[in-house]
């Protein structure tokens, strides 16, 4: 028998899916992804939101989920919450070097607090298990890092 979350996670993942054959077959029209954007950050659907972020070649997709990805990343409490949108927003921002400004503006204060809590240990106060806790940090760190050294060349770069 499957638990509520299992069918969640299995329901998140078909979605995920159909988007993607979606963009494949370019039925979606510019509006329509910018719509799906929005609401795939406001439901915290990471996965949908970095697929169709990837597929769109202006930025004004970020401006538009912006306010729930601030949200997501300024949830200190809940680590799932907080690593699916950094996750998601650092593997954008590497197939969009050319956010970076927009990315670094709107979200480097959150970005540099979460690689500050998971760098220095004060993450363990958010609780979990200790593996967890491990596997959480290292993750927030790398994707933090990740995205500073995609500014920094960026920066560098011009």
């Amino acid at each position: 028998v499957k638990s509520s979350n299992d069918t969640i996670v299995s329901l998140v993942d078909d979605v995920s899916k159909f988007i993607q054959c979606c963009i494949n077959k370019q039925i979606l029209t510019c509006g329509e992804m910018l719509h799906y954007i929005e609401k795939s950050a406001r439901d915290g659907n990471w996965k949908t939101w970095e697929l169709l972020c990837l597929s769109v070649h202006d930025c004004v997709s970020l401006t538009s989920s912006a306010s729930f990805i601030c949200a997501a990343l300024d949830n200190l409490q809940d680590n799932e919450v907080h690593l699916g949108a950094l996750s998601a927003l650092c593997h954008v921002a590497k197939e969009h070097a050319d956010w970076i400004p927009e990315v670094m503006g709107s979200f480097g204060k959150q970005i540099l607090t979460l690689f500050e809590l998971h760098g220095t240990s004060n993450a363990i106060a958010i609780g979990g298990a200790i593996g967890e806790q491990s596997t959480s940090r290292m993750l927030a760190c790398s994707n933090c890092m990740k995205i500073i050294m995609i500014s920094f060349q960026f920066l560098v770069s011009r």
